[in-house]
């Protein structure tokens, strides 16, 4: 195994608005070999850039997460539904309150199982439903 010296580096953040992802570092172990202030400058541009490259790559992750949450939440409802709230979401009007409008909710009992149901745990009415 080889033993490197260092004889003479330069650092710089990944740092991309206010998030820093790390360090990069750029060493020498040739006494000759001196960095600039050029060099420096160079070198804090393409930290900023591979930051940059890392918080798009961040976000689109994120994204990804986001879309396959809304999509399970979506699927509860019909597609006409679906259609209407994507619709409203688009133009910025879906609100957390809701919209009013009147629905027609079927009910129906099977003879004895709601007083049946009321005696059991959530989770057992549903496993034997």
């Amino acid at each position: 195994m080889k033993n490197f010296q260092i004889v003479s580096g330069m650092y710089a953040p990944l740092r991309w608005q206010d998030k820093v992802y790390g360090v990069i570092c750029v060493d020498s172990p040739v006494v000759t070999d001196r960095f600039e202030e050029d060099d420096l400058q160079f070198l804090i541009a393409l930290g900023q850039y591979a930051a940059m490259a890392l918080a798009d790559q961040e976000m689109r992750g994120e994204m990804v997460r986001k879309a396959k949450l809304v999509d399970r939440l979506m699927a509860n409802f019909s597609p006409k539904l679906r259609a209407v709230l994507v619709g409203l979401a688009r133009l910025g009007k879906l609100r957390p309150d809701g919209i009013k409008s009147e629905v027609t909710v079927p009910f129906c009992d099977i003879c004895g199982f709601t007083k049946q149901a009321a005696q059991m745990d959530s989770q057992d009415v549903v496993g034997n439903a």
